[in-house]
């Protein structure tokens, strides 16, 4: 686990402004955390993270289709979610980080996520 978190952490510091990334189920429990000391605590919490995929589903109820990526921009941080094969990765950053970094971050996390999906959601 703690190889998962440095490959994770090398993103992070990849990206100027990235915060942390965690990995988490639909219902918004961690299945594994990587922040830099900056990052809001409240980001990480099962509660936040649930939040967001809920809004997902909801705004995938309006007649647009179906969604893998919400993004929310708050004062201070922004924060992409994005579902992939039953994990929900969301990277926290700054306002002031570039948005179209976090989406390339977030797309290039895909192959990992899928190998931790068949690990974690489905056990052998």
């Amino acid at each position: 686990m703690e190889d998962l978190r440095q490959l994770l952490l090398t993103y992070i510091e990849d990206v100027p402004g990235m915060l942390g990334i965690v990995l988490c189920d639909r219902e918004g429990i961690p299945i594994i955390r990587c922040t830099l000391e900056d990052c809001p605590e409240p980001a990480t919490k099962p509660a936040f993270l649930s939040a967001h995929s809920t809004c997902s589903e909801q705004a995938g109820k309006l007649g647009l289709g179906s969604n893998e990526t919400i993004m929310a921009v708050y004062q201070n941080y922004q924060v992409v979610h994005l579902v992939h094969t039953g994990i929900v990765v969301s990277v926290i950053a700054t306002a002031n980080a570039v948005l179209s970094e976090l989406l390339t971050t977030t797309e290039s996390l895909k192959p990992l996520i899928q190998d931790i999906s068949l690990a974690v959601l489905d056990p052998v």
